[in-house]
């Protein structure tokens, strides 16, 4: 509203020269800009961007409230400066903010939906200003003054309104595939995988590594909350997916691919967490998405052997299976892929002593009496740790994970 006024205000009222005039908009023009690259940098490095945009537009209201009272033209000076610092610190983390919380593929219209609303703002305020000045006929300063309501309602539901909400870009492989030799890839050790069967994680990272991976696993132990949310401790579950998503940002900011192996841990990522937090991303891949993404550049070895396949409930409704039937055909293993529906443990269902006859009337209607029924030599494959569970405690035989299969397979060739 006040800007396009400010020569007039300077010329006619604080009897600046025209001099005057282009140094104080030069110089305030010049510091925005120094200010955006430092901020954008900033707010990259910051844990939240919403300080800097909420400060950046308190700066702006305060400095029109100071040329409200200026006396003479370096205070206008002062005020533009703090006006343009505050247009500094807060343009670029702002941007940075829009692209957080938009979809990849809305981004676009978002930031011209921005844009359109700004430049139609920068319209309206000087149309108010000619409405005050020659209708009203209010003094100069009073249509400043007035200036300042809007921007402190501004600042006030910014502060109030705006959620921070930090997104890190879905993992999209490039066209030419993960090439091995430079490619990072951070194993996501589950809890079930870590403390109940650590060959599996263990498997994980020796076939990963033999082709030529880099195989890292976060800094610290983490855990995406799965069994919380069957009891509803949500607010506890937030908690461990705020932490995981913090100290997983660098390795999501760098594009390293994550791969996890329990399909009900994966799931919280690729559903749960976008409940949870609305526009949030943490790309997780099964082994055998990653596997499939990596197209020919990951060697699978041939593994000439019949098996059973149990899908796990989570991994055929989320992820869906048929990049796991793509890694076994390319391992020529002769398989049978069960229409078994549920194992019947899910979780802790079947351990409780009440559901425990359900749980196993579920099992027993095709998966339990089929593995029974299947000869020794013959593989059972389930990824899911009820599922291998079940089966376990059910028939005596032992169900591995695709990465176990992928590691007997190694073995076997290079022997």
């Amino acid at each position: 509203m006040i800007y396009p006024l400010l020569p007039v205000f300077l010329t006619s009222t604080l009897g600046a020269t025209p001099l005057i005039v282009g140094l104080i908009e030069g110089s305030a023009d010049a510091l925005s800009s120094i200010l955006k690259l430092a901020a954008g940098w900033l707010s990259d490095h910051l844990p939240k961007r919403k300080p800097l945009i909420v400060g950046g537009y308190a700066l702006a209201t305060l400095s029109r409230a100071w040329i409200s009272v200026a006396g003479h033209w370096p205070s206008v000076l002062s005020a533009r400066l703090l006006d343009r610092t505050g247009k500094g610190i807060r343009s670029a983390p702002r941007d940075a903010m829009i692209a957080d919380v938009t979809p990849f593929e809305s981004r676009g219209k978002a930031f011209g939906f921005h844009r359109a609303l700004d430049h139609t703002g920068a319209v309206i305020g000087p149309l108010l200003a000619i409405f005050f000045l020659d209708a009203i006929h209010l003094p100069m300063r009073t249509v400043f003054m007035i200036a300042v309501i809007p921007g402190a309602v501004g600042v006030v539901l910014l502060m109030m309104g705006l959620r921070e909400q930090r997104v890190a870009a879905a993992f999209r492989p490039p066209s030419g595939g993960l090439k091995p030799a430079a490619t990072r890839v951070l194993l996501w050790p589950d809890t079930f995988n870590n403390y109940f069967h650590p060959d599996t994680a263990i498997a994980a990272a020796e076939v990963l590594e033999s082709a030529g991976y880099n195989v890292v696993i976060p800094k610290k132990s983490l855990c995406c909350g799965r069994p919380l949310y069957d009891w509803g401790f949500l607010d506890a579950a937030k908690k461990l997916l705020m932490e995981t998503m913090k100290e997983l940002e660098p390795e999501i900011d760098r594009g390293t691919p994550i791969v996890g192996l329990e399909p009900s841990c994966i799931s919280v990522f690729r559903d749960e967490l976008h409940n949870l937090f609305p526009g949030r991303v943490l790309p997780m891949m099964t082994l055998s998405e990653f596997i499939q993404h990596a197209g020919d550049s990951f060697h699978i070895p041939r593994l000439q052997k019949k098996a059973i396949v149990q899908g796990h409930c989570h991994h055929k409704a989320i992820m869906k299976f048929e990049p796991e039937e793509h890694v076994l055909q390319k391992m020529g293993l002769e398989f049978e892929h069960l229409d078994s529906g549920c194992c019947g443990m899910a979780g802790a269902f079947g351990f409780e002593r009440k559901h425990y006859e359900i749980s196993m009337r579920i099992g027993e209607r095709v998966l339990l009496p089929r593995v029974r029924n299947a000869k020794g030599d013959t593989l059972i494959i389930a990824d899911g740790f009820s599922c291998r569970e079940q089966i376990t405690q059910a028939t005596g035989r032992k169900a591995l994970h695709l990465a176990e299969v992928l590691q007997m397979a190694m073995r076997s060739a290079s022997s």
